[in-house]
């Protein structure tokens, strides 16, 4: 047999034919692109790769290069970060201004007195004898605890010539020291003491009066269980309007306060009306 004979032949079908020429246009596909990235080598069209250049010697470096610094670009980013992370920019807090709204000044008080008077002659010529009743007792300038104090602690029993009567106080004269001034009328014993006429505009329908007893309080109610408006000294004058049992019904002449006292504390010109305990 023959060495032809020998030899077989291969037919390759239609779609054999088909295969074998998509499998062409993919290698020359891939030979393409290979040399698009090998730097511009190209397909003729003869099928040969034209121009010049290496797939691996055209790789672009990843690397940081140096900037005009002479650090990195990562460097860098790592110390714009730094700057904005780290130190942070602080804010200063604003001002605010507030303007006060204008006060209005307060209403100066009296001048306390600092020096007493002199008796007029009529109470030089009048005047009563007095001691004190206690030790320890203030001489102001003035018949109020306002005034100054312009003498101190006298003795229980020091002698007085008193000359009148000025709200709570006597007008009086320290005899041992010949000194004028004002003591309270609770501190102070005497007899014959003309007291300041009583104002002859009495309310209609009430009685004159005046507090006999050293100190008398005003309640808001006819008993001593009724709460204690103030507390009045002797020779205070009052209008009683009414009296109901022990009880008086009055107004102090002096401040216009309304309240009780004790019917046996007052000293009346005439016998009150009786009435009904004020609500």
């Amino acid at each position: 047999m023959s060495a032809s004979r020998s030899r077989k032949r291969i037919r390759l079908t239609p779609f054999g034919y088909l295969v074998l020429s998509a499998f062409i246009l993919l290698v020359l596909g891939c030979v393409y692109l290979i040399s698009r990235a090998a730097g511009g080598a190209s397909l003729s069209p003869e099928g040969k790769i034209t121009g010049s250049g290496s797939p691996l010697s055209n790789v672009q470096q990843t690397s940081p290069s140096p900037d005009a610094t002479g650090g990195s670009a990562l460097d860098n980013l790592v110390s714009g970060a730094s700057a904005t992370t780290l130190e942070p920019t602080f804010q200063p807090t604003p001002t605010i201004y507030i303007t006060p709204e204008p006060t209005t000044p307060a209403t100066p008080s009296p001048t306390p007195a600092a020096v007493s008077r002199t008796p007029s002659p009529e109470e030089a010529a009048n005047y009563r004898e007095g001691k004190l009743s206690t030790g320890g007792v203030n001489l102001r300038a003035g018949p109020s605890t306002n005034d100054n104090i312009i003498g101190t602690d006298f003795a229980k029993g020091t002698k007085l010539k008193v000359y009148a009567v000025e709200g709570d106080f006597y007008f009086v004269q320290v005899v041992a020291i010949g000194k004028y001034g004002f003591i309270s009328q609770k501190f102070v014993e005497t007899s014959g003491i003309t007291p300041e006429p009583i104002p002859t505009q009495i309310p209609e329908g009430a009685v004159g009066g005046r507090v006999s007893a050293s100190t008398v309080m005003l309640r808001n109610g006819p008993g001593t269980d009724y709460t204690a408006l103030g507390q009045f000294s002797k020779g205070t004058q009052v209008y009683v309007f009414f009296q109901t049992n022990d009880w008086a019904y009055v107004e102090i002449a002096a401040s216009g306060e309304y309240g009780y006292m004790k019917a046996d504390f007052i000293a009346m010109q005439s016998t009150p009306p009786s009435g009904t305990p004020v609500p």
